[in-house]
């Protein structure tokens, strides 16, 4: 009996030590959570409804700011207001988390795409690398002011002949946006030929806006921009003279007779008329001419360089 009584006596201490162990680490495990819990509430961390809740509302102030540019640059009664405010969302989205924007905009009478432009996509592309290499990240921001049709190229002669007093608020209108939605976002407005006119003329609307650049090449020989601190103007690709910024009428008209028009983009340099190539010598500008990548190239790295006063 002595012997019985010895091992319930050992026994039951030793499961009630088990038991309160047990019950020990659940109320450890309990305590943790509840503090992990606290921790997330009382520091402010979102769950994904609150995240959902928080892009949803930035999107309506982006498309409020967005209504506001476009009224102050439309005009609150114009039929475009509702499709700019859209460009300039769409726009946003591109750019946001970028350093940099780079408007790619072609020469000729503006229909073509920086896919389809063998020639100026090249130094688009290029300041797009340089700006990596100076620790930049950049979007190419592509901006097409007309169509490859009759009317479109109708269209874009009436606004040449104006100096694009009708769509160069459009684009003054879209950096404007940028630059006020994203912070510290800089913008570089790129053109070469009739594009080098609108990119000019939208430069000169938002001239006070120091986070506003511009690099331009080609200028006709009737326009000609004043120089300005945050721009490069280029008037031939270093290797020959540009005979459309010369008014070289005698040099395009030699050229032509020789060889003719053509259908596919010569070399040495040409304009576009609807789906014509017409020879201009020296009006030909890529990155390939060491004269155009030197100047683009010292243009960025005075600017943006991390010795620069401006980065």
């Amino acid at each position: 009996m002595k012997s019985e009584n010895f091992s319930k006596d050992t026994t039951s201490p030793l499961i009630s030590r088990h038991t309160g162990l047990r019950l020990s680490l659940l109320l450890i495990v309990v305590v943790v959570l509840l503090a992990v819990v606290s921790c997330r509430v009382h520091s402010g961390e979102r769950s994904p409804s609150d995240s959902i809740q928080s892009a949803q509302e930035i999107d309506e102030e982006m498309k409020a700011l967005a209504g506001e540019v476009a009224v102050k640059w439309l005009g609150a009664d114009s039929e475009k207001v509702a499709d700019f405010i859209q460009e300039l969302v769409e726009a946003y989205a591109q750019v946001k988390d970028r350093h940099f924007a780079i408007i790619y905009n072609t020469g000729g009478f503006g229909g073509t795409s920086i896919d389809d432009d063998p020639e100026w996509s090249e130094v688009v592309h290029g300041i797009q690398r340089e700006l990596a290499m100076l620790g930049y990240d950049a979007a190419v921001l592509d901006y097409t002011r007309s169509t490859l049709s009759l009317t479109g190229f109708i269209g874009e002669l009436r606004d040449l002949i104006r100096n694009y007093a009708g769509k160069a608020p459009l684009l003054a209108g879209k950096v404007d946006f940028l630059t006020r939605a994203v912070e510290d976002l800089k913008v570089i407005i790129t053109g070469r030929c009739f594009g080098a006119i609108f990119s000019n003329e939208a430069m000169e609307l938002i001239e006070d806006n120091h986070r506003v650049y511009s690099i331009q090449a080609g200028h006709p020989f009737w326009y000609r921009p004043m120089p300005a601190a945050n721009t490069l103007l280029m008037e031939d690709n270093g290797l020959m003279p540009d005979s459309i910024c010369q008014g070289d009428l005698w040099a395009i008209l030699r050229a032509n007779l020789t060889h003719g028009p053509s259908l596919s983009r010569p070399p040495g340099g040409s304009i576009m008329i609807g789906p014509i190539f017409i020879r201009a010598p020296g009006h030909e500008y890529t990155w390939e001419h060491p004269s155009i990548r030197e100047n683009v190239t010292t243009f960025l790295k005075e600017r943006f360089g991390r010795n620069a006063d401006e980065i």
